[in-house]
């Protein structure tokens, strides 16, 4: 019976064993793993001591255990892929449409001048019983003419009442009055002092300095007798 030298390569232990079992799966005796049995060439320093073989047990007494060789699963064949699907074919672009030709803007109609304001017509006048400065001067038969008149043109300039100061009015208040002649207003103006004992004289003396050029021009320009 032959015999090939084999190394165990989990523990390094060498061995004989019988070369039948080469090729084969077995356990090694000394570490218990399984390996592959292959015979390998014994080096110089193993190779010594066969010169004088120590006592080897019989391999018969503990035969190397047999694995049964694991069959290989069958590979699984690879997915067959999909064939591809094609892209999808792009449309023909469709023409931009064209543009219609823009139509001219219409012409503006000449723009109609403004029909010309009608000179406004002046307010007619209303008739009054005025007379001219002048002449109300003479009948007011007074020397101090240039003060009048220039009181009286103010008062005519303006519209309503148009107070100014006359200091003889002031003093002689309803006296003044009845020396021009305007008796109403004088006889207004003394029962008012008498009806409050003369507590109305200042105030009567204020409204004579204040309104007497104005209440002379409404006797004699507007030939008003009262207010």
């Amino acid at each position: 019976m032959s015999t090939i030298h084999f190394v165990c390569p989990n523990c390094s232990k060498s061995m004989d064993v019988p070369s039948e079992l080469e090729g084969q799966q077995g356990v090694c005796p000394s570490c218990k793993q399984p390996s592959l049995v292959t015979a390998t060439t014994p080096s110089p320093q193993q190779q010594a001591p066969q010169q004088q073989p120590l006592q080897q047990q019989p391999l018969q007494q503990q035969p190397l255990q047999q694995q049964p060789l694991q069959q290989q699963q069958p590979q699984q064949p690879y997915p067959q892929q999909q064939p591809q699907q094609p892209y999808p074919q792009q449309q023909p672009q469709q023409p931009y449409p064209q543009q219609q030709p823009q139509q001219p803007y219409p012409q503006q109609q000449p723009q109609q001048p403004y029909p010309q304001q009608q000179p406004q017509q002046p307010y007619p006048q209303q008739p009054t019983n005025n007379i001219d400065i002048e002449t109300a001067l003479q009948n007011m038969n007074t020397k101090n003419k240039d003060y009048y008149r220039q009181q009286f043109q103010t008062i005519n300039n303006s519209t309503g009442f148009q107070a100014s100061f006359n200091i003889c009015a002031f003093f002689f208040s309803a006296f003044w009055y009845l020396h021009h002649k305007m008796w109403g207003k004088a006889l207004v103006l003394f029962a008012v002092s008498l009806v409050t004992g003369g507590f109305a004289a200042p105030l009567i003396w204020i409204y004579g300095g204040i309104a007497g050029n104005y209440d002379l021009h409404l006797k004699y320009v507007q030939r008003k007798d009262w207010w």
